[in-house]
């Protein structure tokens, strides 16, 4: 008769084994040259997200509006019990208002204990970033955005678009949501 196997016992084994493979495929990817970053959609635009600026990501969470802020900010919400202000980032942009859809996501991201909800259309997935897939230029992507990027990358034949969450953040007109 063998001795029963305590569900903790298969769930530190679990970890482990996915701890290995993380290892492994994080040592291939320094190989190639490659990293992976989060694809999303904000409007017509791809962008890449790196891992370490996006944060959490949420269903778009129930919103409390703020009277006397900038059309951008949609409002607040608790998440796990933090206030965290939510932003249209396609508005942000100069563009049209997202519409809400099951596809639609927030990305938390922050500095220190500030966190700040990028509403964006889609979460697409992970998308690598070859060494050689980046572009000399960037695309044309719309006013309002170009000043947020860290350049681009050619995947799958389309032009992805990387962004940087701490520019975003370091920007004293993100910063100043009232009117």
């Amino acid at each position: 008769m063998s001795a029963a196997v305590h569900p903790f016992d298969q769930l530190l084994d679990l970890a482990q084994r996915g701890a290995r493979e993380f290892g492994r495929a994080h040592a291939t990817q320094e190989h190639s040259g490659a990293a992976a970053a989060l694809a999303l959609r904000v409007g017509s635009r791809r962008l890449l997200f790196r891992l370490a600026e996006a944060g959490e990501i949420v269903p778009t969470p129930a919103l409390t509006k703020v009277p006397g802020v900038q059309p951008w900010l949609l409002g607040i919400a608790s998440l796990r019990g933090r206030i965290v202000s939510v932003v249209d980032l396609n508005v942000f942009f100069g563009g049209r208002r997202s519409v809400s859809s099951p596809r639609s996501r927030v990305i938390v991201v922050g500095s220190g204990e500030t966190r700040y909800g990028l509403l964006v259309d889609e979460v697409i997935g992970m998308r690598p970033t070859p060494a050689g897939g980046r572009l000399e230029s960037l695309p044309e992507s719309g006013e309002g955005i170009e000043s947020y990027l860290r350049g681009a990358f050619a995947i799958d034949g389309a032009a992805w678009l990387e962004f940087d969450v701490g520019r975003l953040l370091a920007d004293p007109r993100f910063m100043s949501a009232a009117l």
